[in-house]
């Protein structure tokens, strides 16, 4: 089995470089690989002229080193927010692990040969991207891509479609509820797409999620239906109050940015700003910003809630705070179209930490191994995750 050179030898060098502890040997070697590409050298460099990474290396370098990785990353993680939105790729996963090496002597580490072994890959994945349809009302299905293209339904409304976001312009303003008609938006396993609905409205729909909605809002309500998980930002209108139906939770509001997560039996919405009202079965209950509305069963329970986590996903980020490796599978699988397996009895371990979601699959279960201590296998579509390592 082909094994792909691990990322981790380069992040050691980079880390004892920032420090001034390479040996002639090392200097070697990561000369070597600045030669290799100008991205690199451009990599290390943004790394020693970035005044805020070196306040973040010099902030890693005084955490005790007696602590465990996931406490170490719950101290320091409003300082990894900062810096790992600003890079991607291998960028990401290398800085990360730079910031691991700065707070743990190289000693204390796995060697990079024994992460390497424990990430076994056939092949490599490439992260999701914006992938999606569009059923119109008479049936036929449209699958949007790169391509710009405009089309237009039966009622005349316009629909633009450019750089992985749908746009609708009714053809008419008027309030007859007569001709609307009925869109569906669908994006698959490892497909996210943005749309501006016809009353300026703005969505965000995440993998393996749906979305109805009419070409234009008329009546008492604009009402859309959705399935999977979807962040809005609702065009306010006191006169016509938005309403999101999904797994028979009615959720309704005036103007407000929220997003609702319902993959599995619970729907979970969670709200930034404005207000919202969650009704199911005849209970109601309202929550303001920074709270959070589960409802499962016949039972809405409300609490506060982790924001920055809920909308991470839109923003282009894994963000884990004391999940389970299940729960993070989980994103992982959506997000990279892959199954998942396990042998072995999963560990009681809860994982923290955040990941840009344009990182390679092999760089995020390299991550993952580091911190956990299981290993993956990647064989075509299928991850064994193996407890017994």
């Amino acid at each position: 089995m082909k094994m792909q050179k691990s990322i981790f030898e380069y992040a050691g060098l980079i880390a004892r470089f920032l420090k001034g502890k390479l040996s002639p040997t090392e200097s070697e070697s990561l000369e070597k690989w600045l030669n290799e590409d100008k991205e690199n050298r451009k990599l290390l460099e943004s790394f020693r002229d970035n005044e805020s990474v070196q306040k973040d290396l010099d902030f890693f370098s005084s955490v005790d080193v007696d602590q465990a990785w996931q406490k170490v990353a719950v101290k320091t993680q409003h300082k990894a927010n900062r810096i790992l939105p600003l890079l991607s790729g291998c960028a990401a996963a290398i800085l990360l692990i730079i910031l691991y090496f700065v707070s743990d002597p190289w000693s204390r580490l796995k060697s990079p040969d024994a992460v390497s072994s424990a990430v076994l890959i056939k092949n490599d994945i490439a992260p999701g991207n914006n992938m999606a349809s569009l059923r119109m009302a008479d049936g036929s299905v449209i699958k949007l891509d790169t391509v710009a293209k405009s089309v237009r339904e039966k009622d005349g409304t316009l629909i633009a479609i450019r750089d992985g976001q749908l746009k609708y312009m009714a053809a008419n303003t008027n309030n007859d509820d007569s001709s609307v008609l009925t869109n569906e938006l669908r994006t698959p396993a490892g497909g996210t797409y943005q749309m501006l609905l016809p009353d300026g409205s703005k969505v965000w729909v995440n993998s393996l999620s749906s979305l109805k909605f009419p070409t234009k809002f008329s009546g008492k309500e604009r009402l859309v239906v959705l399935t999977g998980e979807a962040y809005f930002e609702v065009a306010h209108d006191r006169s016509m109050p938005f309403k999101v139906l999904v797994n028979g939770t009615e959720v309704e509001v005036l103007g407000t940015h929220f997003n609702i997560s319902a993959y599995g039996n619970a729907v979970r919405t969670s709200l930034a700003e404005g207000a919202v009202r969650v009704t199911k079965l005849g209970l109601q209950r309202s929550i303001t910003p920074g709270e959070q509305a589960v409802t499962e069963g016949g039972n809405i329970a409300v609490s506060a809630a982790n924001i920055d986590k809920a909308l991470a996903w839109k923003d282009g980020m894994f963000w884990f705070e004391e999940d389970n490796m299940e729960e993070i599978m989980e994103q992982v699988a959506r997000w990279y179209n892959v199954e998942i397996s396990y042998r072995g009895e999963a560990s009681p371990k809860r994982l923290t930490g955040n990941v840009r979601r344009q990182a390679k699959l092999s760089q995020v279960l390299q991550m993952l191994n580091l911190v956990s201590g299981a290993g993956f296998e990647i064989d075509g579509r299928k991850v064994i995750v193996n407890f017994n390592k």
